[in-house]
């Protein structure tokens, strides 16, 4: 069962005319293609790292999997037994016994170091234990909500305003193209910081349970570059055609409509909250209509106060990427990464010249094969089970 989704109106603020004028722009005119660029490049290399960590991990579990069984390799590919809950199992496994031998080592140094009053050391391995033990897609999210905090801090230092300026925040005008993935972390404000990530901290536990933490990373971050290169694009567009001045913006709001957006495709029969209204649940499929409505109804209607380009491209996104990225572009890149690893080893004599590892070709080839056997059930497409 989808847990219930707590759901905000995400913010994606964008700054106003007072804070413009403190910005220095290179006299150039704002580019279409360059964002374009940027965001195609950027969005393929994550995709690609994420499915390089995803194989490179995967591989190491199924490596330990082969020690344990103590059997040969072609005994392991032949087992019925071996599916993807032996894998998950295997690395929910691996994790507990780093964590248990972290946590021991903690515990050693705290009763050796005395300086420190034992009032003081409970609760530090208290601490340590419950952030050990907490759910991995919580600790992604807890990063991914500490490196916006962190950015978040670096406004409140006046010494670096005019560095947080050129460097996260995103202005079409200024042909910075680096700041169309940067401003996806940078909030100036304290409400605008806690809403989004009260949604991101709703929201991205159930999109992360079902992708894995590689992919969903990916993906979050994928949909925040690619938000703002349609902001980007529309923003320039808007200006020719009605005149509309362009505003920088900054914020997480354009990679949350995606996960918002994912998720009710996904769940559209989940019950919602919004962030504002937390006593009253919504069907998340007449929430986000509402939201999109609104959002719609700010760009005829002119409103300044939210990139409501950002909002709306970050949900068609969201909608684009679970149509089509769990079945199709997630499988192709990481059969992509296995059949280059493949060629590289070949390449090094591994299989032809008797040189090299020979079971490293075969223990990546080894989930292609369960997974084979797993899709004959119709199921929501999803990646290797994580």
């Amino acid at each position: 069962m989808l847990r219930r989704v707590l759901i905000q109106h995400g913010h994606h603020l964008q700054i106003k005319r007072s804070f413009i004028h403190t910005i220095n722009h290179p006299q150039q005119s704002p580019s279409y293609i360059k964002p374009l660029l940027f965001g195609a490049v950027s969005c393929t290399t994550i995709f690609f790292t994420a499915a390089c960590i995803h194989e490179k991990e995967k591989e190491t579990i199924w490596q330990k999997l082969r020690k344990q069984a103590g059997n040969t390799l072609r005994d392991i590919i032949t087992d019925d037994n071996l599916v993807w809950s032996d894998v998950y199992k295997e690395k929910k496994k691996l994790i507990r016994e780093y964590q248990n031998q972290v946590l021991q080592d903690l515990q050693q140094r705290l009763e050796q170091y005395n300086a420190l009053p034992v009032q003081l050391k409970r609760p530090l391995l208290s601490t340590a234990e419950t952030a050990f033990y907490m759910p991995e897609s919580e600790k992604t999210i807890a990063a991914l909500i500490s490196i916006n905090i962190a950015v978040f801090a670096c406004w409140k230092v006046p010494a670096l305003q005019k560095y947080m300026t050129r460097y996260f925040c995103h202005n079409p005008a200024s042909n910075r193209q680096w700041t169309l993935f940067t401003s996806c972390f940078s909030h100036r404000n304290a409400v605008h910081l806690t809403v989004n990530m009260v949604g991101l901290w709703s929201l991205g536990p159930v999109l992360h349970d079902l992708l894995g933490r590689e992919q969903f990373v990916a993906l979050y971050l994928s949909l925040g570059i690619g938000a703002n290169v349609i902001s980007h694009q529309l923003q320039l567009m808007a200006r020719h055609i009605a005149a509309r001045p362009i505003l920088p913006s900054m914020g997480a709001s354009g990679a949350l409509y995606g996960l918002l957006t994912g998720t009710a495709y996904l769940y559209p029969d989940a019950v919602a909250f919004v962030a504002l209204l937390p006593w009253i649940p919504f069907k998340i499929t007449y929430a986000v209509p509402a939201f999109l409505t609104l959002d719609a109804a700010g760009i005829l209607m002119r409103w300044r106060m939210f990139d409501h380009f950002a909002h709306l491209g970050g949900a068609s996104l969201g909608i684009a990427y679970m149509q089509f990225g769990p079945n199709h572009m997630w499988p192709y890149m990481t059969n992509t990464i296995r059949e280059l690893k493949k060629s590289v080893g070949n390449g090094k004599g591994g299989n032809n010249n008797g040189g090299g590892d020979k079971t490293s070709g075969a223990l990546m080839e080894m989930p292609e094969r369960i997974r084979a056997k797993l899709l004959g059930k119709k199921t929501v497409a999803v990646p290797d089970k994580h």
